[in-house]
């Protein structure tokens, strides 16, 4: 007996012996799980039903249903309204190349851009009063933040789990966990902006017989708006960096594009969506930031809010930098346009208006010259002329350099009738790349060759004219660079940008390698296999049979 017991007994130095006394909180959990599904089914519904109604007016029903067009109008007006009429343009802009990728691509960004503006604004919600009470009432405060630590403690992959075994995989579900991960940083910055309101400021508007309501909403609110605002960008950032994991939940947008080309390898797939991935979080984050964060990079920024999410208090300016820059934007002065100034900068004006017209003048005739290479429709328009827009005219070509005209012509209004206040590239440094720019390309419409089986297309007047009126304001904006003042607002810079230089340099590698690259191909079978060819395969598969 005694050896019998010796044999089956496990010693407490043997890891075996820990299953004898195994703790089944698995179990445990998967019977309150299905419990709560059970007999709780009417509390998930009302929780998720907000959800579905957001999702489902604002996503499905909406910006997937609404023409791209008045999409990027409407948020080219709401950029301008919050923000300034330059973030505006380049809002509507990104947002262009985004459908201009393809209607597949453009319906997921409307999703994106739906489904991120769901979790934010529930953030909002949510956050906004949460972090009002927690700023008003210590005793909010104290329950609050333990809450807040777990939430950005516990990785979201651990947490996603009770959300899909509840509400399933999907949007609704997705949304759900983008807010936990966000929602923090706007609870702590609205508790700190409230706090740091002045005691003496709020003590003198209740001295003057104001309600607490109005304690709240005409001083303490108005005083914490730059930390609120804080708040809610770095909300956004997070949410746009949860669009990985969103995917991977069910939900759609960019993100399971994105997805879906790393599980298939997808090269093609792949670069389209992170280019419309990214230009939509860039979008979104210059929407939300403040005046004087306009130059900081979205890598960066998001980087921040990765690291801060415990501390997003420190993510704020203090005041005496706050102040101190004041001092400095009030110094600024402004030299008037110079005498010397006036005559490059009417070269450059003259040139970018001519390129303009040259635009609607006649680029090709009698057949299309790129378009050649793959419509066969436009091998053989005898008789027929097509300026710089047309497809079969200048295509690509001639709308790229309008929009360098028409921007090289603002940069010269602009400089011209408020020197140094405009937009940074509104000067004389924009002009000189924006005239090279136009320069180039219509040289290299000029020196392209036309498909060797369509009609000669010919070199019609208005390429002449923009290469010349691209030379002309190239040569007018180099002599403008060359005396104009270097302005105030935007001072010369003592460090080095090491990111443009390595950005501008990878740049400049990838259009040398584009230059001995092929350019089109033509993939039409009937090109590629000759009528004799194809006799002998028709010969070869009839032997077959």
């Amino acid at each position: 007996m005694m050896f019998a017991q010796a044999t089956t007994d496990k010693s407490l130095l043997d890891n075996t012996v820990l299953d004898q006394w195994e703790i089944p909180f698995g179990e445990w959990m998967d019977q309150t799980v299905d419990w709560i599904a059970v007999n709780m089914s009417t509390v998930l519904s009302w929780i998720e039903e907000p959800f579905e109604l957001l999702i489902g007016a604002l996503v499905r029903d909406f910006l997937a249903q609404v023409p791209w067009l008045w999409v990027v109008l409407g948020m080219f007006l709401l950029a301008s309204l919050i923000r300034n009429i330059r973030v505006g343009f380049f809002v509507a802009g990104a947002l262009t190349i985004c459908g201009l990728l393809g209607n597949a691509y453009w319906i997921e960004t409307a999703r994106t851009i739906g489904f991120i503006a769901v979790a934010v604004i529930l953030c909002v919600i949510i956050g906004i009063p949460v972090g009002i009470l927690s700023g008003r009432f210590d005793s909010v405060w104290q329950v609050v933040r333990p809450v807040l630590d777990a939430m950005q403690v516990v990785l979201s992959f651990v947490y996603m789990l009770p959300f899909i075994f509840f509400w399933g995989i999907g949007e609704v579900s997705a949304t759900m966990v983008t807010m936990i991960f966000a929602l923090p940083p706007l609870i702590r910055l609205t508790n700190l902006g409230i706090r740091q309101v002045p005691g003496d400021v709020v003590e003198a508007s209740r001295a003057y017989g104001a309600s607490e309501l109005k304690v709240l909403v005409d001083v303490q609110l108005p005083l914490a708006r730059p930390a609120i605002m804080t708040g809610i960008n770095q909300t956004l950032l997070l949410a746009i960096s949860m669009l990985g994991i969103a995917a991977i939940m069910g939900a759609g947008g960019l993100g399971r594009l994105l997805f879906r080309a790393l599980s298939n390898q997808d090269v093609a797939l792949a670069a389209s969506a992170g280019l419309a991935f990214f230009l939509v979080a860039v979008v979104l984050d210059r929407m939300s930031q403040k005046e004087d964060s306009d130059g900081g990079n979205l890598f960066r920024r998001i980087h921040q809010a990765w690291v801060h999410r415990t501390d997003p208090e420190s993510l704020l300016p203090e005041a005496d930098e706050a102040s101190a820059v004041t001092v400095y934007k009030q110094a600024d002065q402004y030299a008037p346009i110079a005498g010397a100034e006036r005559a490059p900068m009417a070269m450059t004006l003259a040139g970018a208006v001519a390129v303009a017209v040259a635009v609607f003048l006649p680029w090709t005739s009698d057949a299309g010259k790129f378009s050649a290479y793959g419509r066969r429709e436009d091998q053989d328009l005898e008789g027929m002329v097509f300026n710089g827009l047309d497809l079969s005219g200048g295509s690509w070509f001639g709308i790229i350099i309008l929009l360098f005209a028409i921007f090289v012509a603002a940069a010269v209004v602009s400089a011209w009738r408020s020197p140094g206040e405009g937009p940074r590239w509104l000067t004389s440094d924009g002009a000189v790349i924006g005239s090279i720019a136009m320069t180039l390309v219509a040289l290299s419409h000029l020196l392209a060759s036309p498909w060797r089986l369509a009609l000669d297309p010919g070199t019609g007047i208005g390429v002449i004219v923009a290469v010349a009126g691209g030379v002309l304001a190239t040569v007018g904006s180099i002599m403008w660079l060359r005396v104009a003042d270097h302005a105030p607002l935007h001072p010369l810079s003592l460090d080095v940008a090491w990111g443009r230089v390595i950005g501008t340099g990878i740049a400049v590698v990838v259009l040398v390698i584009g230059m001995f690259s092929g350019w089109s191909f033509d993939s039409r079978q009937d090109v590629v296999i000759s009528p004799e060819l194809q006799t002998e395969i028709d010969a070869l598969q009839q032997e077959a049979r």
